[in-house]
Order: C-alpha cells, then sequence, then structure tokens
C-alpha cells in the first residue's frame, strides 16, 4: 500500500513538473527575426510614451527591410506626407539596428510573425516609441 501511494505522489509530481515545461513561455527566442522581417510593412499604429498618435505618419508609412540590407520608408497614402528615407539595417538577436539618412536606432522587437511586427525604441529625446506594422 506504501508503495501504491509512493508510486502515484511521484507520478503526479512528474507529471505537474512536466506540464511547465519552457515552450510555454517565450516562442521569441526560437524566431528567426531576421527571416521574417524582410519584406514591405504598412505602419498601423504608433505611441509615444504609451499615448496613441494619430497625425502626421503615425500611420500610412511604409517600410521595407530588404533581404540585402536595405531600410526605406516613403509614404504610402495621403495621411503620411514623407519625403522618405533609406539607408541600412541588420538584425541581432531581437533587435533590429537601423542607420538611414534622418536616424540611426536600436528596434526592440516585441513581436515579429509572418504578417505582424511590433517594435520600440527610445528616440534621442527619451521618449518611448512603439510601432505597429502590418505586412503588404
Amino acid at each position: 500500500m506504501k508503495k501504491t501511494f509512493f508510486y502515484s505522489i511521484l507520478f503526479f509530481s512528474i507529471s505537474f513538473f512536466l506540464s511547465c515545461s519552457s515552450d510555454d513561455t517565450d516562442n521569441m527566442e526560437n524566431t528567426d527575426f531576421a527571416a521574417l522581417v524582410v519584406g514591405e510593412w504598412l505602419r498601423t499604429a504608433s505611441t509615444i510614451n504609451g499615448a496613441v498618435q494619430t497625425t502626421g505618419c503615425a500611420t500610412g508609412l511604409k517600410v521595407t527591410f530588404g533581404s540585402d540590407g536595405f531600410y526605406g520608408e516613403s509614404p504610402f497614402n495621403d495621411t503620411c506626407t514623407s519625403t522618405g528615407n533609406t539607408g541600412t539595417y541588420s538584425v541581432n538577436g531581437a533587435e533590429i539596428e537601423v542607420v538611414s539618412g534622418f536616424f540611426a536606432a536600436t528596434l526592440e522587437i516585441v513581436s515579429l510573425n509572418e504578417n505582424m511586427l511590433i517594435y520600440r525604441y527610445t528616440s534621442s529625446s527619451d521618449n518611448l516609441i512603439e510601432q505597429r506594422y502590418s505586412k503588404l
């Protein structure tokens, strides 16, 4: 009887331990960001220090990450009147390093899959900027 009780407790303990595996917590560490980021993206939302932005190029900006390291920005519709911007980028882990004519920044990838990109960075004026994109 004691052996049955002991083995029952052992079985449930092992089952409980195995049900809490690390793959439930963070899929980001196994993501191939360099491959997923390549393509054209449309900015759909932007926040500065948590405040939603609705004017200028807060939405309507097209960003291109080329497979050759090319980075480009251009207006997608009438809401954004940017003249455009080009430069280069590289992906290092969950960060995108961008160097362009207007800025250099380290973009922290918050979420990235085949259809959506969210990143954040701190601007030169110490504002926390978060931007959301949909794949075109």
